[in-house]
């Protein structure tokens, strides 16, 4: 098996949960949701990106590829089962669904929002599978015409807009949570005080 094949299962893998993270298990009717941001509405349907053909590049397997590549494969299980634990009350749309329930085992015992924490951390493993030293966007020279440059920016600057509305977002359902469950909150949020990182916040 040449080396570039050898990245195959790495890269189907991380584009495998990659994608599953991507897609909402749940859709809430539409009584259910709550009014959020932009981000929630419309961000999904602008970024259908395309991508221009190039020479064959000098692929390689790199530490980086194989770092982003487990990293991306064990975050995207990880919030895939977040999926599976909240069950019917994981949407993409904040809402709360007909008789909501407080889930508080499984990895929300962890951490209140640990979806968006494993969500956050496979989208920055894949950002290491897709442009790491053997990857085609470096090796091909995208990244020095003017379209690679425009579409790493737009890349970064979804990433890191992600991250703020997510956490943005964290506390808005900490606030609609409480608000709906009360004591039950309280009681969970006490035990359970860190928001989306174990022992820090």
């Amino acid at each position: 098996m040449t080396l570039p094949l050898v990245k195959v299962p790495f890269l189907l893998a991380s584009l495998y949960y990659f994608n599953r993270i991507l897609i909402s298990p749940e859709t809430p009717q539409k009584e259910e949701r709550v009014k959020t941001t932009w981000h929630d509405s419309y961000a999904p349907k602008v970024f259908p990106w395309t991508v221009r053909n190039g020479k064959y590049p000098n692929l390689h397997l790199t530490s980086q590829f194989l770092l982003g590549a487990v990293i991306a494969t064990l975050f995207g299980h990880l919030r895939v089962e977040c999926f599976r634990t909240l069950g019917r009350h994981f949407t993409f749309e904040m809402s709360l669904r007909r008789k909501h329930e407080l889930i508080t085992h499984g990895p929300y015992s962890v951490v209140r929002h640990p979806s968006y924490t494993t969500g956050i951390i496979a989208f920055f493993g894949m950002s290491l599978v897709i442009a790491n030293s053997g990857s085609w966007l470096l090796s091909s020279g995208w990244l020095n015409v003017w379209q690679g440059k425009t579409m790493a920016g737009v890349w970064v600057f979804f990433v890191a807009y992600a991250v703020f509305t997510t956490v943005v977002r964290a506390q808005k359902e900490d606030d609609m949570l409480s608000e709906h469950f009360g004591n039950n909150w309280e009681a969970y949020a006490k035990k359970v005080s860190c928001r989306m990182i174990p022992y820090i916040w």
